[in-house]
Order: C-alpha cells, then sequence, then structure tokens
C-alpha cells in the first residue's frame, strides 16, 4: 500500500515537472516616464486572449525594485497593463497613452521581458484673486472636461494664498471656474471660468498633458448676488430635493413639514427633482425654473413617477428570445452621474421624470429593427417621460441577422493576433440599434466573426492604436466598406492600421 502511495506521488511529482517544463514566463519592470526610476507597488494584470489554450487573467504587484513576473503560463497570446494611483495607466505595446496595447505572444516554454512606462497625470495650477489681485482663501475651483456638455472631472479649493492645484487630469483640453460663495461681508462671488466669463461661451479652454504642470489658470471672480430658494415637498417618503444645474446637483434634506432650500444660487436655468422612496405609491415632482431673485414657498406638487412599459415584438421567429434581451437606461437631463439602470422585455419598472438616453442589447440571434414610445417611431435613442406617464417602449426585432466574418494581417502577412476591429455603420439609424457592439477582437489565428449585426453598410477598421470607436481615423487608407445583407454572412479582409 506504502510502495503503491510512493509510485503515486512520484508519478504526480513528474507531471507537475513535465508540465512546469513547458510553461512560458512573462516578466518585466515598470519605470516612470519622466524619470526613469523603477515604480514600486504597481498593479500589473495580465489576460489572455479568447481562443488561448486557457483563458488566464491574472495580478500582481511589483516589487521595490519595479519587477513582476507571471510564471506557469500556457502558450497563447496575452495582454499586459499597469495601474498606479495619479498615473496614466499603460499597456504593454501601446503607441498612445490611452491604447490598447499590442498583444505578447509565446510558444510553450517561451520567456519574455516587458518594459511597461507610467505617466503622471496632468496638473492645472493656477490663483484665484479678490478686485485688488489679492488671493482668495479656501474657494472653490471646479476642473471640467471639454465636451457637450463638459464633464466634471475634478474639484478642489484654494490654500491661503489663493492658490490651488488639481491634480489627477488626463491629457486634453478642460474648462476651468471658480464655484460661487457669498463672503463675510454678505457680497458674492459668482461661478466663473478662466478667460473671466460666467457662461461656458466665454471660456477659455486650457491643454492639459501627461507629466506636466499647467501653470497660470488665474481667475477673478466677477461679484454679484446670489440667491435662496426656499419650498415644500409634502408628500410621504420623501426625504431630499435634489437641484440641478450647469453646476452640478445639489441636494437639500426634507424636514417633517416637507421644507426645503437651498442657498449661494447664481441667477441662471434651474431643474428641481423629487422622487418618493420605500414603500408605499412611487410619486415624483420635475419642474425647470429660472432664479433671477430670491424664490420663497415654492410648492412642488406630485404625480406618479412614470412606468416604462418594455415590449418586445419578434415578428419573423418564434425563438423565445425575450427574456435574453436587456434594456439599458440612463437619465441624461437632469443628469444623476448614476450608472445605466438595466430592464427585461415584459418588465414595467418605475422610471424617474426627465429625458433619458437608451440601449438595447439582444442575443447574437438576434438584432433590433426599430423601437417606438407611445406607438410612435424612435428616430435616436432619447426620449423623455413626464410624471404621470406609463408609454409602451415597443423593441422590434428579427432572427435573421447578419454576420461578418474576417482576418486581419500585420504587415509581412503575419496574423494580427487580439487586434482590435472596430465598426462604424454608415446609416445613423442603424448605430443607434447597435448598442456596445462597435468594436471587438481577433483570436489567436487573427480571425474574427461578428453575429447579430444589423443589415447595412458598415466601415470597418482593425488597429491597436484606439480605445473607443468615436477616436478612430475614419480617413485611413486601410478603412473597409463592407455591405451587410440581412440573413447572410460578409467576409471581409483587413491590414492592421498603425504600427505595432
Amino acid at each position: 500500500m506504502h510502495a503503491s502511495s510512493r509510485l503515486l506521488r512520484f508519478a504526480l511529482i513528474l507531471h507537475v515537472a513535465a508540465a512546469l517544463a513547458g510553461a512560458a514566463v512573462i516578466e518585466g519592470v515598470v519605470l516612470e516616464t519622466r524619470s526613469g526610476r523603477p515604480l514600486a507597488r504597481v498593479r500589473v494584470s495580465l489576460r489572455s486572449i479568447s481562443g488561448a489554450a486557457a483563458v488566464v487573467s491574472n495580478r500582481t504587484y511589483t516589487d521595490a525594485s519595479g519587477r513582476f513576473v507571471f510564471s506557469g503560463l500556457p502558450a497563447g497570446a496575452f495582454f499586459v497593463s499597469a495601474e498606479k494611483p495619479n498615473y496614466a495607466s499603460a499597456s504593454f505595446g501601446q503607441k498612445k497613452w490611452n491604447g490598447k496595447g499590442s498583444p505578447i505572444v509565446l510558444d510553450a516554454g517561451a520567456r519574455f521581458v516587458a518594459e511597461l512606462h507610467l505617466s503622471r497625470l496632468g496638473v492645472l495650477t493656477g490663483q484665484i484673486r479678490d478686485e485688488n489681485g489679492v488671493g482668495i482663501e479656501n474657494h472653490p475651483v471646479l476642473v471640467y472636461r471639454e465636451g457637450r456638455p463638459p464633464k466634471l472631472a475634478q474639484r478642489g479649493s484654494t490654500d491661503d494664498r489663493g492658490v490651488f492645484r488639481i491634480p489627477g487630469l488626463e491629457p486634453g483640453r478642460y474648462h476651468a471656474r471658480t464655484g460661487p460663495r457669498r463672503m463675510d461681508d454678505g457680497s458674492g462671488m459668482l461661478p466663473t471660468y478662466f478667460g473671466h466669463g460666467t457662461v461656458l461661451s466665454e471660456s477659455k479652454t486650457v491643454e492639459v498633458r501627461l507629466d506636466e504642470e499647467t501653470p497660470d489658470v488665474d481667475i477673478m471672480p466677477r461679484t454679484g448676488r446670489l440667491y435662496k430658494l426656499t419650498g415644500r415637498a409634502a408628500w410621504a417618503g420623501i426625504s431630499t430635493v435634489s437641484l440641478y444645474s450647469d453646476l452640478g446637483r445639489m441636494t437639500s434634506g426634507v424636514g417633517g413639514d416637507g421644507r426645503f432650500s437651498f442657498d449661494q444660487l447664481p441667477p441662471g436655468s434651474y431643474e428641481l427633482l423629487a422622487e418618493s422612496e420605500g414603500d408605499g405609491p412611487r410619486m415624483a415632482a420635475y419642474r425647470a425654473i429660472f432664479i433671477s431673485d430670491d424664490i420663497e414657498g415654492l410648492i412642488l406638487e406630485p404625480a406618479r413617477v412614470p412606468r416604462l412599459s418594455l415590449l418586445c415584438d419578434l415578428r419573423d421567429s418564434k425563438l423565445a428570445v425575450e427574456w435574453q434581451v436587456s434594456v439599458f437606461a440612463r437619465r441624461v437631463q437632469p443628469p444623476d452621474g448614476q450608472s445605466p439602470r438595466r430592464f427585461l422585455c415584459q418588465e414595467e419598472p418605475y422610471i424617474g421624470p426627465g429625458t433619458w438616453e437608451m440601449g438595447v442589447a439582444t442575443p447574437p440571434s438576434v438584432y433590433v429593427t426599430g423601437m417606438s414610445l407611445d406607438g410612435k417611431p424612435l428616430e435616436t435613442n432619447r426620449f423623455v417621460l413626464a410624471p404621470g406617464g406609463n408609454p409602451p417602449l415597443d423593441i422590434l426585432l428579427s432572427a435573421k441577422p447578419a454576420t461578418l466574418l474576417g482576418a486581419v494581417k500585420a504587415p509581412g502577412g503575419v496574423p494580427s493576433v487580439g487586434a482590435t476591429i472596430f465598426l462604424k455603420p454608415v446609416d445613423p439609424d442603424v448605430r443607434v440599434r447597435l448598442f456596445e457592439r462597435e468594436s471587438f477582437r481577433t483570436d489567436t489565428n487573427g480571425q474574427f466573426r461578428v453575429d447579430g449585426l444589423p443589415p447595412g453598410t458598415y466601415q470597418v477598421v482593425a488597429s491597436f492604436e484606439y480605445e473607443k470607436s468615436d477616436e478612430v481615423d475614419w480617413d485611413l487608407s486601410q478603412v473597409r466598406t463592407v455591405r451587410l445583407d440581412e440573413g447572410k454572412e460578409s467576409s471581409v479582409e483587413l491590414e492592421l492600421a498603425g504600427s505595432m
């Protein structure tokens, strides 16, 4: 018995040794871009490409010398990335700061040494001064990423000299402005942009780069009156009232008598929103107002929180796929900053009043042919819900989707493993219905297959250079145009755009 046990253990040791002998290794070092010094305690992630001998996902941290190692890997293709607070994340092989990078392809028993460089995120610095050029201490400063609408990126405040320093900014163009503030003598400091304007159109943008500080973002806030808003929202389940403006969202607690108040408001357009919580009837109030003076005693009249009846209509098949169809909705006006909410067909969820942005995710066996709200066709992926409404959202589906097959080759005709495939519908209507299906990766043979596509004309490109579809240069010579027909497969061969 003991002899058999020893033989079994010996056989197991030989098996493990043989497996380790064929295992591959990826090791390397992470360096700070500007100084060239090694970075300790950097989180390094490894992920295999689907189709490798085994799906591998692993994480480790660099040691005091900035080194890391992943051992015991099967043959295959792997992505390696590194991240550290206040630094821009980096991927091996990336050509731009936010690129996806290129894979490391390993044979059995191979060893690869990788070097990754991390750059510090950008910084904005400046001073907030009063009408005499003296720095204002403890004054709020907000930084917005340029866009439509601008998106709040960071916030901070000035020190005792009126100087501010806002770190952690990705490369790009930004707006900087002060927040509202009532001073000790009762005067008001209005929100003012860099450029000395109080509205976005008068703002001067500033460029932020990695490993650099952008200095001299000095602002002299304009003086003016700040107003007060008080009101009453008296119905069961109300604990807070939200006030939205281009400054963002503010909240006020609701007292036992339903009263709420907001202070230090600059003149401008606002939206008030109150929604009940907990058990009982779901009620809401939504109102747009313009403030140019104090408002007292505003009454919010409630109505039932609107519901959305989700209907899925698969007209040319008897397949039961409704439970696989997901509707994602995110409120964009007033903006609540929340992640999209997910619903299923046949649900009737309560959904707050306002303007909502929607996407529909389907299984590969079907695609969305159209959508209508309350019997009216939707030409965009946005819709408006008013308190008290219960409109049906009808999603029309077809079980005859198009399929795109293809292969990608790098210079020299070598299959391009792990390249990102980007799709851009030529028809804007198709783009609305192509929810979360704009990018894919090639497998370990450099091939890809995309099912469940709406028929139409698409532009297609393969690259390691881009993170999102809207970053792609669609004028590249490697961009191909393909026509996808309902229920049919189409194929395309792509040349890798950009260098690896």
